[in-house]
Formats: structure tokens, sequence, C-alpha cells
């Protein structure tokens, strides 16, 4: 294996260090990680038998136990008069025996019960009540839980959580039992990855002095590897989440029910007609009274879609449905599956952000190493909120994902086309950025803010070269601007068509939370979008992943809506923070025509946040829409420091310290409990990974 040294010269790697990490790891794994099973090498194991019930429990001769809607669901275990070490509960939900009810990721959340363990001990003559915990299904390691009690105990009871009218089988139950000795493979993979990173970006490592170079093949196989890895995870992520696998509520139809409008030659979907007590609404869109309506008349409005003069109309934008839904259609017959549809836009958005990158360094920062360039790469995938995306691969993530792909997409058309020697390659970068960027009106508009970055970018080509909008460049321009009269002119006519004008996407006419025609502008929102969007803290405790749901109480007296948040992108993408130190490199970035760029990029980030905010409110889903835009000029501040102070080591470290705090916050969101994770959807895939990196429990 071969690493460009300082001259851009060929030089051996060598193996040793990562060989002397990876005995490291074995060696943790072995004693470390299993250092509960060496632990309990001398326990003497106490199988519980005999048990009374609390009154919502009843007990079968097979080891059933009913637990009922109400009364006390607890079971109690008394004289023990032992020193409890851990104790072993194999309990499982026996609706998991109902080959029916494994459907639609919902019903998985079934496959773990979740016990609170009561004890008395020395200290405690009275029942003290511990945390919380889970029992999964096919998750051994779950079912062993280590105690810390005060001297001998007596009594134990184990009370069942969020079990109503439903029956458990109850295997066995001990005290001081030895927790089996295990492998993981996941752990050995994740703490391997995660030594060898910090051992290539370690404070004066020598390969940080190994430069970035287009032409080397370690370096572009490495490049290659790490993007194949992240389409692993994002596809892994996805496909493991079975309830946006197989959806089948209504409402995430609706591209797919779009897609029959269009072969049926109409825009409005086929649904049977809106129940008479909508059509006869004063107003359909008032939340409460809808619902009301509708309760006392005994039928249902379709929620999340757009209603207008007594049809229901998709409001999201079209583009995935003729990119994806229509041609699969066709040719299949069959649906198209959305979360494929999320997976590709994200791999795509992947591939596009290292190869952005990769023409920035290349154009602009050449001096820089190749770690830097992979740090930031990487940064600036995962940061961008694909990974909320991947754990809900829904009808909300679609538009999005493939929105923020199209803007990737275009700036990077954009940002090489000068680097061609042919006026041809020219002319047909600055087209297809021109039309990914117009396309984004065809599935997120918002982000078409993105458009006007072509004036940072070809300002100097424009007014002094003369190579843009000029008669000499007429084939330039008309590459440049046909594809936005084209894509306008559709976009508009599809808006008429539905909604009567050209210019109404119809957002406003959703059968949503809250009444959106009458929403309106009101600047008392913006506080509580930005603090959210922006600055609030992610909120952490001492349990896995180690973040929660932050709080949204605000002050905020009028209709907004607020979903669940995980702190602001500059708490929780610590990298943002050298956004203040741009102004240190401010002449290098103007040297070099991107500085303009860099801030018009802040300022379109804040405009979309704020501009959601208004229009939607505060929803995770929307870091999509605004992040990239203030990565992008985080990067760029990165590489010119970096450039600017001779490859400090200090500042280089630092940095890379930056990169991977992002990285930690990205990991913890992946897991992260809330909106249907796995931990409801698939507890098999959640609790074994959080069992592995939890190994102290």
């Amino acid at each position: 294996m071969k690493a460009k040294n300082k001259n851009g010269t060929d030089g051996q790697l060598k193996y040793k260090p990562f060989l002397i990490i990876f005995l490291i790891v074995i060696i943790m794994e072995i004693f470390l990680f299993n250092w509960r099973f060496f632990e309990g090498s001398e326990y003497e194991t106490t199988d519980l038998y005999e048990f009374t019930c609390g009154s919502g429990v009843t007990v079968s001769d097979n080891g059933e136990i009913k637990i009922e809607s109400s009364g006390d669901k607890w079971i109690e275990f008394a004289g023990l008069d032992t020193d409890i070490d851990n104790v072993y509960i194999d309990v499982r939900d026996k609706r998991n025996d109902d080959e029916s009810l494994q459907r639609n990721g919902i019903g998985h959340d079934f496959q773990k019960v979740a016990v609170v363990i009561s004890v008395t001990d020395e200290a405690n003559a009275q029942y003290i009540d511990l945390p919380e915990r889970v029992i999964a299904e096919g998750v051994e390691r779950t079912k062993y839980i280590k105690m810390h009690t005060a001297g001998k105990s007596d009594k134990l009871k184990i009370k069942f959580n969020g079990v109503d009218n439903q029956t458990l089988q109850l295997n066995s139950v001990a005290v001081n039992k030895q927790v089996p000795f295990s492998l993981s493979i996941i752990r050995i993979c994740f703490f391997f990855a995660l030594f060898v990173l910090a051992y290539l970006v370690r404070f004066g490592s020598k390969l940080c002095d190994v430069k970035f170079n287009v032409k080397s093949s370690m370096q572009n196989g490495i490049t290659v590897a790490l993007v194949a890895f992240n389409a692993i995870i994002a596809f892994g992520t996805a496909l493991t989440n079975p309830q946006f696998v197989n959806i089948e509520m209504s409402f995430h139809q609706q591209y797919q029910r779009l897609t029959d409008a269009f072969l049926n030659g109409h825009v409005y979907l086929d649904y049977d007609e809106p129940p008479q007590a909508l059509i006869d609404m004063e107003n359909p869109y008032d939340t409460n009274e809808r619902s009301r309506v509708m309760s006392e008349n005994g039928t249902s409005a379709r929620w999340d879609h757009a209603y207008y003069n007594g049809k229901y109309y998709v409001y999201y934008g079209a583009l995935p449905v003729l990119t994806y839904y229509l041609p699969y259609k066709v040719i299949t017959g069959e649906d198209f599956p959305t979360h494929m549809g999320v997976l590709i836009n994200i791999s795509l958005f992947i591939i596009l952000s290292f190869a952005f990158m990769r023409a920035l360094v290349k154009k602009l920062f050449k001096n820089i190493s190749f770690i830097n360039y992979i740090l930031l790469s990487e940064v600036l995938a995962a940061s961008s909120g694909i990974i909320f995306a991947l754990k809900k691969a829904d009808m909300y993530a679609m538009p999005i994902t493939m929105g923020l792909t199209l803007t990737i997409m275009g700036l990077y058309f954009w940002f090489t086309a000068y680097d061609s020697s042919k006026k041809a390659g020219r002319i047909i970068k600055l087209g297809a950025g021109a039309l990914c960027m117009a396309l984004v009106a065809g599935c997120r508009p918002q982000l078409l803010l993105g458009s006007f970055l072509a004036v940072p970018l070809f300002w100097n080509k424009t007014f002094k070269e003369r190579e843009l909008f000029s008669k000499k460049a007429w084939k330039e321009t008309a590459a440049f601007i046909l594809p936005y009269v084209i894509v306008a002119a559709v976009v508009m006519w599809y808006n008429y068509v539905r909604f009567g004008s050209p210019f109404d996407f119809g957002a406003n006419y959703n059968l949503t939370t809250n009444d959106m025609t009458k929403r309106g502008m009101n600047l008392g929102r913006l506080p509580f979008g930005i603090f959210c969007y922006f600055l609030q803290l992610p909120v952490t405790y001492a349990k896995f992943p180690f973040i929660t749901a932050a709080n949204l109480s605000n002050n905020y007296m009028g209709t907004t809506t607020a979903e669940t948040m995980f702190g602001g992108i500059f708490a929780a993408q610590p990298v943002l923070l050298v956004l203040l130190l741009i102004k240190t490199v401010k002449n290098e970035l103007k040297e070099k025509g991107i500085f303009a760029f860099a801030v018009c990029c802040m300022v379109f980030s804040f405009i979309i946040a704020c501009a959601d905010t208004e229009m939607a409110g505060v929803l995770y889903r929307y870091y999509l829409d605004y992040s990239y835009f203030m990565l992008i000029p985080a990067a760029i501040t990165v590489l010119a420091l970096i450039e600017k102070f001779d490859n400090n080591k200090g500042l280089m470290f630092g940095t890379s310290l930056l990169c991977g705090l992002c990285m930690c916050y990205n990991f913890a969101v992946l897991l992260v409990s809330a909106n249907l994770s796995h931990e409801v959807t698939n507890p098999n895939f959640y609790y074994s990974i959080a069992s592995a990196l939890t190994f102290w429990l």
C-alpha cells in the first residue's frame, strides 16, 4: 500500500500501527468489553421460581402471565436474603407468536418488554425503584441487568411497563447469573474505525503532511471506499427501519396516487369524492373544527393532503413522480417504493458532496492535506441532515433530498464549468448546472435560493471577463437561461391547472395541524425558529445514545408548529464555529474569488431557515433545507485557515477534533429514540448496538 509524501512521490505506508490498533481492540474486546463475564465467574446462580403477583397480573401453569389494563402490574420475589449482583429476566411478549401482527414497523414495538426493578437492601427497608430497562427479543445481553445494592436484599419486585391486556411468557428469573462471553463484530469494527481515525488525525501525525493529489490512485481508492462505506451505512439505516420500507399509511402514498392521476390524464388524486361534510364547511382548513365536523358525521378527511375546490392534490413538487414513480409504474405496473427513491437521492448526494469538495480543493486549495479533504467531505455529507431522512425515508424526505441533491449537483457543474478548456464543455456544464438548479422548483422551492449563488460565482465572468451574458458568449448565456425558462413554464402551468395561479404551489391548502391559509407572516415566530434551528444546545444524558429531544417550550402566543428537535446547527455541528474566523481569511478568499460566495451561502441559510419557520414551523427535517448552505462556507473557511497558516499542526488537529465532534453527534442522532426510530420499529437492531456499546451495563 502506498501513500504520497510532501513532494507527491510514492512512499511506503506502514501497516504496523494498524496491526497494533487491531490487537489493542481485540484485547479490549476480550478483557474489557467482556469484563462482566469474568466478574461473574464466581457467582452462585439462584433461580427464582416462587413469586406473588400484583392485582393486575394473573399467572397460568405454563409460565404465561396476563397483564390487565388496570391494577398493579408486578411480580414479587421475597425471602431472598442474598447479595444481588445482577438480575436475569427472560421474558417475551406473546404477540411475537402471531404472524399476522408482524407488519408495518409499528408492530415491532412488541419485540421488547420494558421492566422496572424495585429492591430492598440493608440501606433500604422499603422498596427503591430503579431505572427502567428493556428486554429485547433476540438480544440475550439485555436480559442481564447489573445491580448495585447495599448489602443483602430480601425482596425483589419486577414491574411491567407499557403492557395492557397482553400475555407475556416468563421463562426464567434468576439472580447472580454469569453473563455469557461474546465477541461483538459491531463493537470490534466500531472501535477499530474510531482508533484508526484518531491515529490518523492525531496531533503531529505525519499523514497530515500527505498533500491532496487528484492523480494518486491510493487517495482515489480511499475516497471511493469511504463513499461506498457511507452508502452502505445509508442503505443499512433505511432498510432496517421496517416502518418506512413497508409503509401503509395512506397520506404517505400520495406520490403513488399522483402517478395514477398522471396516467389517467389529470392532476388531482383519484380518491373517492371528499365527504360532503368537508365540502360544506365554510373553512375546511380549521383543524379543530374539521375534526369536530368529521367526527359528528362519522367520516374523515385526507390528512396532510392539499384540498382545493372539492379535490385532493399533492402540494409537494411533482418532479419525483416524473423521475421515479411514473417510469417505474409504466415499466413494472407496480408502485415505486418511496424509500428506494430517498436512498438513490442520498447516495447521489454523498457522491456529489465528495466531488464538490474535491473540485474546491483542486481548484483553490492545492496545498491542503488529504486527511483534511476526507474529513471535510465527510462532514459536508453527513452533517447536512440526511441522517434524519434515512431514519424516516418517507414521502416527506423524498422532495427535500431530491432538491438538496439537485442543488449540490448544480453547484458542482457551475463550479467546474470554466475548468474545461473546450467551449462545448463549458456550455454543457453551465446548462447542466442551470437545469439542476431550475428543477429544484419541481421538488423543493425553498432551495431555489441556491440559484442566486450564480451571482457571486459568475460575477467576474460576467462583468470583468465578459464570458457570460455577453454577445461573444451568447451560447453560454443561452445554455444558462434556457433551462430556467423551460422548467419555469412547466411548473407555472402545473400550478395554474391545479390552483388557478402560476405562483401557487398549494402548500396553504394542506389539511394539517393548523390553518395554513390564515397563517401569514409573523415576525414573532422568528426568535423561536432562529433559536431552535441555529443556537439551541443538544440535550445530553447518561443513557444510550446519550442525547434526547430538546425542550421546545416557548412564549410565542400564537399558532406555530414544532416537532422533535435535537439542537441547533451551531451547537450540534461545532465545525460551524470556524465561521467566526472567516474575517481572518477574508483577503485570501477574496483573492480566490470565493468570499462573496461563502457569505451568500451563510445569508441564504439564514433566510431559508426563517422562511421555513414562517411557512411551516420548526421541524427537524428542515435541517436539510438550510444546513448545507452553512456547512459549505465553514469548509471553505477551514481550508483557507489551514492554507494561510501553512498547515499548522495545532490548527489541523483542532479542526479534526471539531469534525470528530460533528460525527459523534450524527451517530447519536442516527440512533436517538424519537419519530418512529429503530428503538420502536426494530428493537433487535437497536438494542444489539446499544448493548454492544454500553458494555458496562
